[in-house]
């Protein structure tokens, strides 16, 4: 008995069926933008923070900030994060409506 894989073909299969459910391509481009833009705000705070000789300790603090404040400001944008529930301070909150966008409550399923 010989067991044969098409690895090649499975993979082409699986990439025509992401591309051709728009859901999933939707929440994966929301991942994917939280993950690099995450990335790249702390890495480049963090690095710029060692460069100028700040506490390693201070630098990586920062650069948790950037990727948080990155991240957070992606999902404000995206609208598959309109169904997730995010947690802020009011004070966020008030600044979001301020500026002419509302911020919608999860409904009761």
């Amino acid at each position: 008995m010989s067991l044969i894989f098409d690895l090649p073909g499975a993979a082409v299969a699986l990439y025509g069926t992401i591309r051709r459910d728009r859901e999933l391509m939707d929440w994966l481009r929301l991942i994917l933008s939280c993950v690099f833009s995450g990335f790249i705000a702390g890495m480049g705070s963090w690095g710029i923070a060692l460069v100028s000789h700040v506490n390693p300790w201070v630098s990586f603090g920062t650069g948790l900030i950037a990727c948080s404040v990155s991240v957070f400001s992606v999902l404000l944008r995206m609208k598959q994060a309109k169904t997730l529930l995010i947690s802020v301070p009011s004070d966020v909150e008030k600044q979001y409506e301020i500026g002419n966008q509302s911020v919608m409550e999860p409904e009761a399923k």
